[in-house]
């Protein structure tokens, strides 16, 4: 009888994180990635050998900008251009391109090196928010700043009423 089964070569853990989300969730996200760690630093711990990755905000790729419309900053970008204004903030954003975060866990997942270690696969440049603000505008939106009160309000009217 022929086996079928696979011996697995080696475990990769990228853990992500939430943001805008309700109450409550980032805590519970973070409280699931942490489990998630505690097993697979477990399984390390019983001869398999991981690698943990952590990738920091994943954003479209780098070369076409292909993104998923449900990971942030995808929908506070649509936002803003649904209500054609943006708050106005002094902010930078680190934005990670997804071919940069999967090329590098493809990479040190590979590395006998790295067994038993984790890596932050961060974009060591943050990008301001106004440099966002202005790409929106090159591609032919029209965006107003305003508070972010006065931008919570226009979301909220956008929204229509609760029911």
């Amino acid at each position: 009888m022929k086996d079928n089964t696979r011996r697995i070569a080696s475990l990769a853990c990228a853990g992500l994180l939430c943001v805008l989300a309700p109450a409550g969730a980032f805590a519970e996200a973070v409280g699931k990635m942490t489990a998630v760690q505690t097993q697979v630093r477990k399984a390390g711990a019983g001869g398999l050998p991981i690698t943990v990755h952590r990738p920091g905000r994943i954003t479209g790729d780098s070369a076409g900008g292909a993104a998923s419309l449900t990971d942030h900053p995808t929908p506070f970008i649509r936002m803003c251009v649904e209500l054609a204004a943006a708050p106005r903030l002094d902010a930078e954003v680190e934005m990670t391109p997804v071919d940069y975060v999967a090329k590098g866990i493809v990479t040190l997942s590979r590395l006998p090196e790295a067994v038993g270690k984790t890596f932050h696969l961060l974009n060591p440049k943050p990008v301001r928010i106004q440099d966002v603000y202005q790409a929106v505008r090159s591609s032919g939106y029209d965006l107003e700043e305003m508070s972010l009160a006065q931008w919570g309000t226009r979301m909220a009217e956008h929204a229509g009423p609760a029911g």
